[in-house]
């Protein structure tokens, strides 16, 4: 243990250097970048979960790109341990080989870490890893804690609430859509499958997910693009439009723009 803590080094700072600093440390084809708290709890999670060591008090869930493994994790709390995986045609031919010096599990931790210090609402980082394969391939897994008792947009959607409810959740999405663009972020990818929401009571929280090729600019990005992403998802996933009205849309994107303009 006193071998990697020498290893390891500040990767990038929070504000002022403290909170969010991330610690990067290798243990031999392993290298891991995290948030300083429990850095032989995450190496000992992920590897467990590569070499499938997932022991009955693990959750698995099948994901559209590979199974997920909702995990305990430190003091307290759970978290998500997502590996990498292609999707399309890529898959049929290379699943989960990637190559670059600069992985995308670290970069979706940098990203996620970066939106979390400006105000967006994305799920809590915790720590990434990289197993190298030589020739400077390597796969690569994602851990962010675990939002219980949350839900996709999408499943939300689909369970039809109504009245207050249904509005307060419009405006939670809204919100969060709007504070990605605010912070000079571009989501790739943004669906009804990777936004979670969770209701409690009259209130309804939103959260984003899966940022893997996310950027970060210097001002403000439209999200106009994000909405019209969300309205194909919408297409493919409820093509009958049973579930998403036309005036579901009209209210999330009224609310999106008013956010955005404040």
């Amino acid at each position: 243990m006193a071998a990697r803590a020498q290893a390891m080094s500040v990767a990038a700072l929070g504000p002022e250097g403290h909170d969010n600093a991330l610690v990067h440390w290798s243990e031999g084809e392993w290298s891991f970048l995290a948030l300083p708290a429990h850095p032989a709890a995450l190496s000992a999670l992920v590897r467990r979960v590569a070499l499938a060591e997932v022991p009955p008090q693990y959750e698995t869930h099948r994901g559209g790109r590979g199974v997920v493994v909702v995990a305990p994790f430190g003091t307290g709390g759970r978290v998500v341990v997502r590996p990498y995986r292609r999707g399309g045609w890529m898959r049929l031919v290379n699943e989960k080989t990637y190559w670059g010096v600069s992985p995308r599990s670290f970069r979706e931790l940098e990203c996620l870490v970066a939106l979390k210090q400006r105000g967006v609402p994305v799920v809590e980082p915790v720590g990434a890893a990289v197993r190298w394969r030589g020739w400077w391939s390597y796969e690569a897994w994602l851990v962010t804690r675990y939002v219980e008792q949350s839900q996709t947009l999408w499943s939300w959607f689909a369970s039809n609430p109504g009245g207050e409810h249904r509005r307060a959740g419009l405006d939670a999405v809204a919100r969060a859509v709007a504070e990605l663009h605010r912070a000079g972020a571009y989501h790739p990818d943004l669906n009804l499958q990777n936004i979670l929401v969770r209701s409690a009571g009259g209130a309804v929280e939103a959260w984003l997910v899966d940022l893997d090729g996310a950027t970060i600019r210097s001002s403000r990005t439209d999200a106009r693009r994000s909405l019209a992403r969300m309205r194909r998802s919408a297409r493919k996933l409820d093509p009958a439009a049973r579930y998403i009205t036309p005036e579901d849309w009209r209210c999330l994107e009224a609310a999106v723009q008013k956010y955005w303009n404040e």
